[in-house]
């Protein structure tokens, strides 16, 4: 485990993040936008080949975008979850609920 390092993972809120700046240390950033837990249930694997000693997640709000249920997104949260701890047992999680948000309300949800 690298202690030091930070590893940041979810969906355009965090690929948009200048996390360096922000946190004033370098930050493995592993956001990808439009993504959503399903997507990064499929590719958290990669990003903790390095064992981060801090691991901070947020994604979801895509999901609520496409009309997936909240069951659905739990479900993916907690096989995140355990893939992390699997793979990466010693690293420090912190979870980020996502946002709320309204999809009758957004532009690009038609």
């Amino acid at each position: 485990m690298k202690s030091d390092e930070i590893l940041m993972i979810g969906d355009s809120l965090i690929e948009y993040g200048d996390w360096d700046d922000l946190l004033g240390t370098e930050v493995i950033n592993r956001g990808m936008g439009g993504d959503t837990t399903e997507g990064v249930l499929m590719r958290v694997g990669r990003s903790l080949k390095r064992e981060p000693g801090k691991i901070f997640l947020m994604v979801g709000v895509n999901d609520i975008i496409s009309g997936e249920s909240t069951g659905f997104i739990a479900r993916n949260y907690e096989a995140i979850l355990e893939k992390i701890r699997a793979l990466s047992p010693e690293s420090a999680v912190f979870v980020h609920k996502a946002l709320p948000c309204s999809p009758e309300k957004l532009f690009f949800c038609f």
